[in-house]
């Protein structure tokens, strides 16, 4: 179930923003009298820090996009290295030194040989887009390019919180995992 949920996460979290949208605005004369709506100074503020948030996530999540690739490159290069190294002839008589089963695979090739570098790549840049949509509707916001009503701006920047709330879960449940490979010698769940 989570594995489907991260290879569709940016739209299914869209997904879900829709529905609490549509909810809460559909609801709103039950919620109202529970629920006070904040002041416009409030919302202000709160997209204020939304940005300063979002701003800094991208400038996480590019860097570790940059670290996987930048690690990915430099495996594949070690692999041509050492499989031009290892080509030496067999002796027929004595057989190879090694055999498969005497080989230890690498955490490096456990996630970089694998495929799931692209997985675990596609969903940090999935996260990108996702804080970069939240940080472009919360500055239109700041900036009075989209003009609404006060209950609706309520609504547009609880819905960018969410979004920003799953994508940093998201991103540091699968950076945990990546550091499990890298650190701990674990091996890596399929995606």
């Amino acid at each position: 179930m989570i594995y489907r949920y991260l290879n569709n996460a940016v739209y299914c979290d869209i997904a879900l923003c829709i529905v609490v949208l549509v909810s809460v605005y559909f609801g709103k004369s039950n919620i109202i009298e529970y629920i006070n709506t904040p002041s416009p100074e409030s919302i202000e503020n709160f997209g204020t820090s939304l940005i300063t948030v979002s701003a800094t996530l991208i400038g996480f999540l590019l860097t570790i996009i940059t670290v996987i690739v930048t690690f990915k490159n430099g495996f594949k290069d070690n692999i041509l290295e050492a499989s031009e190294s290892i080509k030496k002839p067999i002796d027929p008589v004595e057989g190879p030194d090694s055999t498969v089963f005497d080989t230890k695979v690498s955490k490096e090739h456990q996630f970089y040989g694998t495929g799931l570098h692209k997985k675990v790549a596609d969903v940090f840049v999935g996260a990108t887009y996702e804080v970069g949509l939240v940080l472009f509707v919360i500055l239109a916001l700041q900036f009075k390019i989209i003009t609404t009503t006060h209950f609706a701006v309520c609504l547009i920047t609880l819905s960018a919180f969410i979004l920003l709330g799953l994508s940093v879960i998201r991103s540091f449940y699968i950076f945990k995992l990546f550091l499990n490979v890298h650190l701990h010698d674990k091996k890596p769940k399929n995606m």
